[in-house]
């Protein structure tokens, strides 16, 4: 059970990390 919490919260803060930085690029790119 420790192990799946530990990966959830590993995805989880993966998820985040990637959405900010692909909003930036996103950004950058359309301007």
């Amino acid at each position: 059970m420790k192990l799946f919490i530990i990966l959830g919260a590993l995805n989880a803060m993966m998820a985040v990390g990637t959405g900010a930085f692909g909003a930036h690029g996103f950004t950058r790119k359309n301007k």
